[in-house]
Formats: C-alpha cells, structure tokens, sequence
C-alpha cells in the first residue's frame, strides 16, 4: 500500500473510532440521567407538599434540552405534557 492510502485508512479508522466512542458516551450519559431522575438519591427525593413550581420549571427546561440535542441528531420527540 501506498503512504497515501495508509494515511487516508488511518484517518478514516480515527474517525469512525470518534464517531462510536461519542455515541458510546451518550448512550452512558443519558443512561446515568435517567436512573437519577427514576431513582433520586433519599436527600432528592420529594413528597407532593414539597413540590414547588421551580421544581416543574426545572424538568422542563431539561426535557426542552434533551428535545434540542434530539433535533441535532435529527431525531423526533414527543412534546412535554404538563
């Protein structure tokens, strides 16, 4: 093989290696957010009385995060329901 042909192969093996190893990564990160918001840690955890509205304003603002890096890998979310 050429050195060109080794280079262009290297480059192309770099690539896909980023590419899964992102992929890899956000599966693990929105993995780790899930179990938290499923399974808040005792000192999260909340009983109705002490919910408040910033509460609700927080998970929206996340879901509307979540929704935005959704539309940048071109995927369709449902919209929030509250």
């Amino acid at each position: 093989m050429r050195k060109e042909d080794n280079k262009m192969n290297k480059t192309r093996q770099e690539r896909a290696d980023a590419y899964y190893t992102a992929k890899e990564q956000i599966v693990a990160t929105l993995t780790q957010i899930a179990n938290r918001i499923h399974n808040p840690l005792l000192a999260e955890h909340k009983v109705p009385e002490q919910i408040v509205a910033h509460d609700i304003t927080k998970l929206k603002q996340a879901h509307m995060k979540l929704r935005e890096m959704a539309d940048i890998l071109g995927i369709e979310t449902q919209a929030l329901e509250i």
